[in-house]
Formats: C-alpha cells, structure tokens, sequence
C-alpha cells in the first residue's frame, strides 16, 4: 500500500523531471522557437498530461464520449497541418484567428491539447471483455 501511494506522489513528479530535461536537449538540438521543436514539445507535453493520472494508478473508463475527442484531436491537427505550412512559406493564409496565429506558444499549446485528447480517447477506448 505504501508503494502504490508513493507511485501516485512521485510517478507524475517524475515524469515532469524528466519531460523538462527533453525540453532542454530539444531546446539544444533544434532551437527553441523552431515550429518544429515547439510541435514535438507540445506534443510531449499532452502525452505527459494524458499518462500521468494512470502513471499515478488512477483508472478512467469508456465514457461515450471518446469519439468526440478524436474528432477534436482531427480539427487540431488540421489547425496545426495549416501553421506548419504557413511558418515554412508553403501556403500563405491572411486569415487573422487566434488558433491560426503564428506566435509559438499557439503552436506549443494546440499540439498539447491534440496529443492529450487524442492519447486520452485511445486509453479511454471501449475494450471488449474476453
């Protein structure tokens, strides 16, 4: 019992350790404002986000709703498909939305909302009982 608690105390503050020193060599390896960089850490960070909760032992169920957050993790993959393409020069878009701006942290906060809805729906899934 004391294991399973301190798991729950220190897995997530683990993992967080760990997420920063990534962040740290990607920051070395790329640059810390790359569209690119900044994609792979949100990514990371919804990944983290998703994981720590069931890392911790917590256990969620099929809700019904996990259709929804593939459809929401689609529509933000698309919005990040169309800033990779603006930031690179490929298309020009003169639409001025929030979602599609090309301030980094926009990048770095749609690919964590992207993984973690996208890893949530997965671990969420309807499994069939054998």
């Amino acid at each position: 019992m004391l294991l399973r608690k301190l798991t729950a105390a220190f897995a997530p503050l683990l993992m967080c350790l760990a997420m920063l020193a990534i962040y740290r060599w990607l920051d070395g390896l790329m640059g810390a404002q790359m569209f690119l960089s900044l994609l792979l850490k949100g990514l990371l960070l919804g990944i983290l986000l998703a994981v720590a909760l069931p890392a911790a032992g917590l256990k969620s169920y099929h809700n019904g709703l996990t259709g929804w957050l593939y459809i929401g993790a689609g529509l933000f993959f698309v919005l990040l498909t169309l800033q990779g393409l603006r930031f690179y020069g490929v298309i020009r878009l003169d639409i001025s939305l929030l979602l599609l701006d090309t301030n980094p942290m926009v990048t770095l906060v749609e690919a964590a909302v992207m993984s973690f809805m996208a890893l949530t729906a997965f671990l969420n899934r309807k499994r069939k009982i054998s």
